[in-house]
């Protein structure tokens, strides 16, 4: 399975891409720190799947998600979020995205969800309204 990742610039941490490589038959055809990419490199790259890796503050990253879906419908959408994101859980899911899961997310769990990304539904694990959050 080929992967673009689209990589939280503020994130010091290389656990998202550990994690992707770890799980058997990923290759990691391209990776930017700019959501702004990811529409050439859909293109240039046609990945499988494309993982966005949102912090709350970064809420502008999901603008590419409904043109990824329009311009490559095949190209699978997966967006990692904050623990606490409830809302930016819930604009992902309306964006179009395909899988919508929290960053603290175990290895056995996010293999899971990278199989289920094959499959041709929607996957929303942690997109519940939290009660302490407006909607």
């Amino acid at each position: 399975m080929r992967v673009v990742l689209i990589r939280d610039r503020h994130s010091r941490s290389d656990r998202l891409i550990k994690m992707l490589c770890q799980v058997p038959d990923i290759e990691i055809v391209m990776q930017s720190d700019n959501a702004g990419d990811a529409p050439a490199l859909c293109s240039a790259y046609t990945p499988d799947l494309l993982v966005m890796d949102i912090l709350s503050k970064d809420w502008g990253l999901l603008e590419y998600i409904p043109h990824i879906k329009q311009g490559f419908p095949a190209i699978k959408v997966f967006v990692m979020i904050g623990v606490k994101d409830n809302r930016l859980a819930l604009k992902a899911k309306e964006a179009g995205a395909d899988i919508v899961a929290r960053k603290n997310i175990s290895l056995d769990d996010f293999k899971q969800l990278i199989r289920l990304s094959q499959k041709h539904y929607r996957v929303f694990p942690h997109t519940l309204p939290d009660s302490k959050e407006p909607p």
